[in-house]
Order: structure tokens, then C-alpha cells, then sequence
């Protein structure tokens, strides 16, 4: 911290191309901010180390922030709106939404908007997103992140390093919005916030995330990084890095269902409730008696999850093949009727009733 000033972090669960844009209009579909020649499409993990993976120079090649360089610039990303331009003016940049701001003289020639920083304090890993104090009042400057791809996934956690380097005299509530927009307007996921009456004081860095379920009719999200406030004089800078964007689904605490028909089964058995691959474990774990029977059912993976399973029932399918070794407690299974070729039930000790008639055996091993 080189000066001292309190921030308060605000936590709302609703739950970068080149920085300069050479004043180029942004060409997109629905609310997303997209740059021809610039903006990307990316897919699962996305992870952003702001590193010069694409050639020296190259940090943030596929970010977007507006930048300005003069008052009366004809070649930056921003227009000043009331001619004459003399140094306490507003600007409003071409992307949509625009970036804004309001010229506060004096000394305001130099206005510092978002951009690769490779000093960060206390981080070893530079480069750095890092937006700087400057004279500039009523501001609301973004820096926009690729889109990516999340076809195929219905929850996903969004997460990023972040410091905050803070003003001792700050007399005004700055902020750093962190948004997300999936074709439709842009949502708040969290906000921090330098509050002046409380005093001023850093935020270490450390990671923050925030989660977003439910996606499964979504295909696309755009993350920005929002600074916003009174006068940005009043901050020293917000420092960002290493931002992610992968499934929310943590293997410890979901089920991997890859047949479709299965987790529809399921699904109407009222143990799910979105066809993503994906089941809760808890759902099923505690689970005793599953008929998935005649449902044209594939492949039965996932099934392991059901330890508590003493009664399967998964005839009449187009199964080749039944893994039932975590099933431990089964003393019914009923797989007849399938296209099996071999069947382990080894590890089904308990196991009392078994027909598997009409299937593609040669040998059944039923000794333990």
C-alpha cells in the first residue's frame, strides 16, 4: 500500500487485442462488446495470465478497453461530445455500452485507462490488467474480456486475482464491478468498493469467484472488469490477473452421466433436473431402489454414485456393458434383455436375485 485508505469489499452473488482500438466501432451480436480483428472465441477452461503467449507486446491481444490519448484526437477510441475540447469535457467512447468520462483540470492530459502493467507490487507474476489514477471524474471505463464458448456446460465459476492499491486521502466512493453478460444485458457478480468514510486501506491480493448455474440454453458469456466512480484521482490503482473461466461442476460433488437417456431417466425420476451430463451425487447417493428400465439406455455410467443401491432394475436396454463394483449393497439386479457380453458381480456380495438371461454371455462367474 503506498498510501492508506479503507475498502470496503462489497460481495453481490447474483448469482483483454490490443488495449487501444485505433477508434474502430464494435461489431456485436446481442449485448456482448465485440471488436473486429480483435475480440476472440474461446473455449473451456478459458484462463487469462495476461502473459506475451502471442509474441512480445502481444500481453492482451484479445481484451478490449478503449483508450484516449489527447483532447482533440481524431485517431483514439474516444469523442469528445461539446466542441471546443479544452480540458474539462466529457468523452464518450465508440463501443456500446460506451465508456465514459469527465475531464477534471488540471493536469489532465494524461488519462489512464485500462492497461498490461508489469510492475505489480507484491506479485511475482507480471504482467497485470491494472487500471491507474488519473484526473477523470464521472467515469465508468471497462475492460472486456474474449467470449466463450459454454455450450456445453450449465454451471461455471468465474475467478481472478485482484489487488487494490489505495489513496490516504481519498474523499470519494470508487468502485471495481466485475460483470458478466450472456447475450442479454449485463449483470452484477461483484463489487468492490474504496469507501471514503470509512477510511482508506488496501485489499490484499487474493483470489475472488463467484458461480453461474443454470446455463444449460446458454452458449456464449463475456466477462468485464468495470472501475466506476466520483474521481479517480482518489484511487492509486486496481490491479487483475490470472482470470478463469471453467465448469462449476467440481467432480467431488457431481456425477458424470454421459447417456443422455439415463439422466433423462433420471431427470423424471425427479433426481435431476437438467440434461448436462452432470447429476448432484448427493441426489442419488442415498438412492435404494432404480428402475431405468426400457428407457433404450446405452450406457450406465454413473450408476457407481448409487452406493446405497440395493434394487437396480435396467432390463429391456441396449446396454454392451455393466459396471456394478461400487454397488456394493445390491441384492436385486434385474439387467436381462440387454446386449451384455460379460458381467463382473464380484464385489456383489450381498447380492441375491440376478437375471441376466438374454443377453450376449458366454460365462458368468457367480462363486463369491
Amino acid at each position: 500500500m503506498s498510501s492508506l485508505r479503507n475498502i470496503a469489499a462489497i460481495f453481490l452473488f447474483l448469482l483483454f487485442s490490443s488495449f487501444g482500438l485505433g477508434q474502430v466501432t464494435d461489431s456485436h451480436g446481442g449485448d456482448f462488446v465485440v471488436v473486429s480483428g480483435t475480440t476472440t472465441y474461446e473455449s473451456l477452461p478459458f484462463i487469462e495470465a495476461f502473459s506475451d503467449e502471442n509474441g512480445p507486446g502481444q500481453d492482451f491481444n484479445t481484451w478490449v478497453s478503449a483508450q484516449w490519448s489527447s483532447y482533440t484526437s481524431t485517431t483514439d477510441d474516444y469523442d469528445c461530445l461539446d466542441s471546443p475540447c479544452t480540458g474539462d469535457d466529457e468523452y464518450v467512447s465508440f463501443l456500446t455500452p460506451p465508456d465514459s468520462f469527465m475531464l477534471e483540470p488540471p493536469n489532465n492530459s494524461s488519462i489512464k485507462g485500462w492497461k498490461p502493467f508489469n510492475s505489480a507490487p507484491n506479485w511475482s507474476a507480471n504482467p497485470v490488467a491494472d487500471f491507474q489514477y488519473s484526473h477523470i471524474r464521472d467515469y465508468s471505463t471497462s475492460m472486456y474480456s474474449p467470449l466463450v464458448d459454454i455450450s456445453d456446460f450449465s454451471d461455471l465459476e468465474i475467478s481472478f486475482d485482484m489487488h487494490f492499491d489505495s489513496w490516504e486521502l481519498t474523499t470519494t466512493n470508487e468502485y471495481l464491478y466485475i460483470e458478466y453478460c450472456t447475450g442479454s444485458g449485463w449483470e452484477n457478480a461483484l463489487t468492490f468498493m474504496a469507501d471514503a468514510t470509512s477510511g482508506a486501506v488496501d485489499i490484499p491480493w487474493g483470489n475472488n469467484s463467484f458461480f453461474l448455474t443454470g446455463l444449460a440454453d446458454i452458449d456464449t458469456l463475456q466477462i468485464r472488469f468495470r472501475t466506476a466512480g466520483t474521481y479517480s484521482y482518489n484511487i492509486n490503482s486496481w490491479y487483475v490477473d490470472n482470470v478463469s473461466v471453467v465448469s462449476g461442476n467440481d467432480p467431488t460433488q457431481t456425477t458424470y452421466v454421459p447417456d443422455d437417456n439415463f439422466e433423462q431417466a433420471l431427470i423424471d425420476l425427479g433426481y435431476d433436473d437438467t440434461l448436462n451430463n452432470y447429476v448432484v451425487t448427493d441426489s442419488i447417493s442415498g438412492v435404494t431402489t432404480l428402475n431405468v428400465s426400457n428407457d433404450s439406455i446405452s450406457d450406465l455410467t454413473g450408476i457407481q454414485s448409487f452406493t446405497a443401491l440395493t434394487y437396480l432394475q435396467c432390463h429391456i436396454n441396449q446396454l454392451t456393458s455393466l459396471d456394478v463394483s461400487s454397488n456394493t449393497a445390491l441384492t436385486n439386479l434385474y439387467c436381462h434383455y440387454n446386449e451384455l457380453t460379460s458381467l463382473d458381480v464380484s464385489s456383489n456380495t450381498a447380492l441375491t436375485i440376478l437375471q441376466c438371461h438374454f443377453n450376449q454371455l458366454t460365462n458368468l462367474d457367480v462363486s463369491s
